[in-house]
């Protein structure tokens, strides 16, 4: 009643039900499938989720199969008798002779008497036949809807149990295997694979059940019939196999297009995760030539799909109609009078076959032959290799921490699970066991021969080191020399080859990434003085930061990562080049602290350093040993001396406040420190949600997507030819009976009036004629309207996807990349399939209630008047029922976008998650995300199986209303007539609801169409010195880029050689200037595809610009770049900037990833490839930028200084005189020096020129 009123929103959803909630179900499934697997690991065989998924539901299923059993061979079978044995009260003679002696007519009524003597029909009989007729479709109605909808239930939790096992999967899947196929296959396995669940229950008993009634039908045919039922029933053995090999092919195009769209949608989400990177390149024309390609083959396997679809589904219209047209032109050439009776017993049963041979039957075989595919990706995934480190209970619920797993090793590698001590010669115990050790024993790492692989690429070679408590141990080295592989060794997130791995203690990390999740601050940050800010967002720290942190700074988003690890109370600190300065032994003394860093003049500090080489350990020591040492590193770290403390110091003093808050007691560790003039921050960006009927203008686009008018006259003309075609076939039928049987019984058929002209062949001629041109057209319509729609959903995607990579940066920032994604996943994954079919179902059998109601009240018109009354009750029963599952459909959809949004930030920060043991906090908060969805869910199957249960009643009582009709006025009607009536009729039972409830389902799915036209009116953005810029985190550098690029609305004006930049077009402005941006961003493929994704230069001109770097040996990236280093990355993306060889460059913190030597070959290579450019530098180490031409100077969003480095140092109040200062005497000494050199005599005219004035 309420969806009645108003739009439903999520506070109208109930709480999900006890057998819905998705822990439950995912903690069932999962612990079947951990038995499962070890019972396969004993048996050596592979596991089989099918079995799985029988187990845990196989009771529900066992129960819903003898229900459909009961309605299918106890209700609908004995109907056609009954139709029979009516048709009877109304022929004219009505003698015994016209019955065979073993029909099935003749027995029902011999059961009924008790004897074989079979008189005269009464009228008291025929009653009592008409409401056999009407009982038997009342009692099917009220048996199969509680079946589908315990079907669906069914599905449901199916598809909820798999969703949570994948997901928790994810959460243990090692790094080295996310890589490649494997986050694209993640989202689609949960946006189009599991969907399949949700049918195959549904239709799976048909797999048994129609062959057996199939096979009764045929007796009773054969009885009736004779030998004429061989030829009706061939119809039916050509189509069956027919339909087999189509789901077989099925079945295979099935696979190929979901590894299609693995791979569209992994390409998506790279996008969309770099659509910053794509701007400031200019690549968005690109990269829509590169997603469209990518549409295009998979759209090709849909389109083979969508005509073998076609075809299937044109069987319903032609199985029934080709097996009576057999069976009844054979028994005619076979010299046989026909009758009535004969003709509607059988097209009763052949209507019987039409609904559970050719609809059910092949659904049965698409639906489990799609699920089978689904469920042997799903295997794959589930097999996958997993992590040794983190809580291993989240996927097998009676994981027990201290049982000993037997170590294996496979294919010549280690297949670890977790230990204290990882060995090839010991059994290795639970991850829990390395995390813990006594409370007077040292936390320790000791690695001894260790040899370890990036999957089948060696990273660290023979590496041995031992770190205790209290030490404060450095790695460095050149970008890729193995320093996070290290870490990630530690960790556990890499396999140990061979050697030993021993960790005692509790391990904190903080990558060198930062990760964080579309919410509000972790309350950690209350303890961390960083009140500056909080102070500069606009909500405190309640503000919402986005996904991934988007509306914060790089150097926000790593204080959070780092203040993360330092807050939780551990033993082993691994902290990857986090920041480049921190005061860490201080607060940290008594722990043992690893850090990777590339800033050598923190050096010092350390205990022990660690000095890697190609994965080797080229020399360990104290900072005194190494200088000792003559090494070519020792020449290094006496040089970074001279820049010591160079960074900027306001970075260091405010982690020095963030350290100093980890030294407080543990009551600290709950307290909070008060923002004054907090307010609470705002909830994330709602998604685009549209409101009551879907517009008629989303139909329309949607078709102008798939052709022009013309096309859709010629659709519309071959859907009303079939039907004219169908009904005009079954009408002529009747006509043809009636002469037989007057010319049977009279001599004569003048009372046939105009049927008196057609003789029995012109009969023949005639209705072969229809038959044949029946199966044409309707074959054709379906294949034509099926190409109409495979074209509106290519041309759909492509202007989604143009339209969001035209989007303005602000869209990224506001809607996750979950959100995105599932336009491009699920909505886009309904267009495909499931809108065509709702489209076609809805068309072709309203045609046929028309075609029916036609055909009933040509024969009496007096019938118009209950149609009328049962039209009446559908219209306002659809009306009643559309507005609210359109609502819920739409607040379904909506409930999908945080389920795919949690998984894609999931799988980016794997490594952080399991070391804060944050599992089964994840774990739980997707269970909480698909239980919100499972509501809807719910909700929705409930309200449309209401609509059609009340339906399919309105239909059987109006089954009995012409059934009476007919024999209290038995003088007005025909045998021929009234069986035609009464098989139109009761065809309609199921079909009716079928074509509403589709009707209504079409417009549910057109929500997809919606949500996808949406994304096409995106508003788009308009169309188309050296200098450093320095300043504290959060100041505003980044963003002055961001309004450079254009990539932010700005107000003002912005010029580039006295142009202003908002009247040039917005690619030519972005393709003239290059960036090397804060985020590297590196796609999956080769070196080559990275450098030049779209073929632009030459192999010698990228061959140059990789020597310019000392970079040319080709390495194979991984997904995000995850194998190679941030370094590395940052390194490809000033060899692209070369390549472009613009006059502008923007480096934003270009080598803050980077060594001291590579940082020095840098900044060499763009003193000298970039001299005659303007450069635009950001960076917190100042050594960077003091001999800049200017530098700009930023604090809260605003340019204070801007001037060149010597001028502004001669104010001794000034902001950039402040930073000098504060770096002490000796590196302020310094940094003067290098501004007094850079200024040369530029510096000494501009003083004359002031002081002259």
């Amino acid at each position: 009643m309420i969806g009645r009123k108003r739009d439903l929103d999520e506070f109208d959803l109930t709480e999900p039900l006890e057998e819905h909630k998705s822990s439950i179900l995912g903690e069932k499934l999962a612990r079947n499938w951990t038995k499962e697997v070890q019972n396969s690991a004993k048996k050596t065989k592979n596991p089989s989720l099918t079995r799985v998924i029988i187990k845990t539901f196989k009771w529900d299923l066992i129960f819903y199969g003898f229900l459909l059993f009961v309605m299918e061979l106890v209700s609908r079978l004995p109907q056609p008798i009954f139709i029979g044995l009516f048709i009877r009260y109304f022929n004219p003679k009505n003698l015994k002779s016209s019955e065979k002696q073993f029909s099935p007519t003749y027995l029902l009524r011999a059961v009924f008497y008790f004897s074989k003597n079979q008189s005269r029909i009464s009228k008291e009989e025929a009653f009592f036949f008409a409401t056999c007729i009407m009982m038997c479709s009342l009692i099917t109605v009220g048996i199969f809807h509680p079946y589908i909808m315990a079907g669906l239930h069914v599905g449901m939790q199916i598809r909820v149990a798999c969703c949570s096992l994948v997901y928790r999967k994810a959460l243990r899947i090692k790094l080295t295997a996310l890589g490649g196929e494997t986050v694209g296959n993640t989202v689609n396995l949960m946006s189009n694979d599991v969907n399949r669940f949700d049918q195959a229950p549904l239709f799976l008993h048909y797999l048994w059940i129609s062959p057996l009634q199939a096979c009764l039908i045929a007796f009773f045919i054969y009885l009736e019939m004779g030998d004429s039922s061989f030829y009706g029933m061939s119809a039916v053995a050509v189509v069956a196999p027919l339909q087999i090999l189509m789901c077989i092919a099925t079945a295979y195009l099935r696979v190929q297009a979901a590894s299609r769209t693995d791979k569209r949608v992994r390409h998506m989400n790279e996008v969309i995760q770099a659509m910053q990177v794509i701007k400031m390149y200019a690549w968005e024309n690109a990269f829509i030539d590169v997603i469209s390609r990518l549409r295009k083959k998979e759209l090709k396997m849909l389109v083979l799909t969508s005509y073998i679809r076609g075809i299937t589904m044109s069987f319903l219209m032609i199985t029934a109609r080709a097996g009576i047209f057999l069976t009844v032109l054979s028994y005619v050439w076979l010299d046989n009078a026909i009758t009535a009776e004969q003709v509607f017993v059988i097209g009763g049963y052949y209507l019987i076959i039409r609904i559970s041979c050719t609809v059910y039957f092949p659904l049965g075989l698409n639906a489990i032959a799609e699920a089978q595919v689904s469920i042997r990706r799903i295997e794959r995934f589930l097999l996958t290799d997993e992590a040794v480190v983190g809580d291993r209970s989240v996927l097998n619920p009676d994981y027990d921490p201290n049982q000993i797993v037997p170590f294996k090793r496979e294919k010549g590698d280690l297949n670890l699970r977790a230990s204290s001590v990882f060995s090839a010669d010991f059994p290795l115990r639970d991850a829990s066991s390395r995390t813990t050790r006594s409370p007077e024993a040292p936390a320790q790492v000791t690695i001894s021969r260790g040899i370890a692989k990036y999957g089948k690429a060696l990273c660290l070679d023979n590496i041995n080191t031992q770190m205790s408590s209290g030490q404060l141990v450095a790695i460095v080295g050149v970008v890729g020399s193995g320093k996070t592989c290290l870490l990630n060794l530690i960790l556990g997130e890499l396999k140990l080859f061979s050697g030993k791995l021993h960790v005692s203690g509790v391990v904190s990390y903080a990558s060198q990434e930062p990760w964080l999740f579309a919410d509000k601050y972790m309350q950690v940050i209350k303890v961390c003085a960083l009140k500056r800010d909080f102070s500069l967002l606009p909500f405190g720290d309640r503000t919402i930061v986005g996904e991934r942190g988007t509306s914060l700074s790089g150097g926000q988003r790593a204080r959070i990562n780092l203040a993360r690890a330092i807050y939780k109370e551990a033993d082993i600190y691994l902290l990857d080049d986090p920041l480049s300065a921190v005061d860490i032994q201080q607060h940290l003394k008594d722990k043992l602290v690893i850090l990777v860093t590339h800033q050598l003049q923190y050096l010092k500090r350390a205990d022990q350093i660690l000095i890697l080489n190609e994965g080797t350990i080229e020399v360990q020591g104290t900072y005194e040993e190494i200088k000792r040492s003559g090494l070519s590193f020792a020449l290094l770290l006496e040089e970074s001396t001279i820049a010591a403390s160079s960074v900027q110091p306001e970075q260091e003093k405010e982690m020095d406040k963030v350290l100093k808050a980890i030294s407080l007691t543990s009551t600290a560790f709950n307290s909070a420190i008060d923002i004054e003039g907090l307010k609470l921050g705002p909830k994330m960006t709602p998604e685009m949600r549209t409101s009551g009927a879907v517009a008629l203008g989303n139909y329309k686009s949607y078709f102008k997507a798939g052709g022009n008018c013309w096309m859709l006259i010629l659709m519309c003309g071959l859907f009303l030819g079939a039907q004219f075609l169908g009904s005009g076939g079954d009408y002529f039928l009747s006509q043809w009976v009636n002469l037989e049987e007057l010319r049977a019984n009279y001599g004569s058929a003048e009372a046939a009036g105009f049927w008196n002209r057609f003789n029995r062949q012109a009969c023949i001629n005639i209705y072969t004629g229809i038959m044949i041109a029946t199966i044409v057209v309707v074959i054709f319509r379906s294949l034509y309207f099926f190409s109409i729609c495979m074209r509106a959903s290519y041309r759909l995607h492509n202007r989604m996807f143009e339209s969001i990579i035209k989007a303005a940066m602000r869209f990224f920032h506001q809607n996750t990349s979950g959100r995105i994604l599932n336009r491009f996943s699920k909505d886009l994954g309904q267009v495909d399939e499931l809108l065509p079919n709702a489209f076609i179902d809805t068309v072709q059998l309203m045609l046929t209630l028309v075609g029916s109601i036609c055909v009933v009240c040509t024969i009496n018109t007096w019938f118009l008047l209950p149609v009328s009354l049962m039209m009446v009750l559908f219209y306002f029963l659809r009306k009643f029922y559309l507005k609210t599952s359109r609502s819920v459909k739409r607040l379904e959809g909506i409930a999908r976008s945080p389920v795919f949004a949690h998984l894609n930030a999931t799988l980016q920060g794997l490594q952080t998650i399991r070391i804060n043991n944050a599992e089964k906090n994840l774990a739980e908060e997707f269970d909480h995300l698909q239980d919100i969805h499972s509501s809807a869910w719910f909700m929705f199957l409930y309200t449309s199986r209401a609509f059609s249960l009340w339906l399919d009643w309105i239909t059987a009582l109006f089954i009995g209303v012409v059934t009476y009709t007919c024999v209290i006025s038995p003088g007005s009607f025909q045998g021929s007539s009234v069986g035609l009536i009464i098989t139109q009729a009761i065809s309609l039972t199921g079909l009716i609801q079928w074509g509403m409830r589709q009707s209504a389902e079409l417009e549910n799915q057109m929500t997809s169409v919606e949500r996808v036209l949406e994304f096409t009116r995106i508003e788009h953005e308009p169309d188309l010195d050296s200098i450093g810029i320095v300043g504290r985190t959060g100041a505003g550098k980044s963003s002055l880029i961001l309004t450079l690029f254009r990539l932010a609305y700005f107000e003002g004006e912005i010029y580039i050689d006295h142009l202003d930049i908002s009247v040039l077009g917005l690619h030519d402005l972005r393709r003239k200037i290059s960036i090397i941006p804060q985020e590297p961003v590196v796609f999956h493929g080769t070196l080559r595809y990275n450098l030049d994704p779209f073929d632009e230069h030459t192999d010698q001109e990228m061959l140059s610009a990789l020597v310019d770097v000392e970079d040319k040996d080709a390495i194979s990236k991984g997904l995000g770049g995850q194998n190679v280093s941030v370094g590395q990355r940052q390194m490809i993306c000033l060899v692209r900037a070369i390549l472009k060889n613009n006059k502008i460059l923007v480096m934003d913190e270009a080598t803050a990833n980077m060594d001291a030597q590579t940082d020095k070959l840098i900044q060499k290579t763009i003193r000298t490839k970039f001299a005659q450019c303007t450069v635009l530098t950001i960076a917190h180490r100042l050594h960077t930028v003091m001999d800049s031409d200017k530098i700009l100077v930023m604090d809260a969003g605003e340019a204070v200084e801007f001037d060149h480095p010597n001028i502004l140092l001669q104010n001794p109040k000034g902001y950039l005189s402040e930073l000098v200062r504060k770096t002490g005497t000796g590196t302020a000494a310094f940094l003067k020096k290098t501004a007094k050199e850079a200024s040369g005599i530029f510096y000494y005219l501009r003083v004359l020129i002031v002081e002259a004035l």
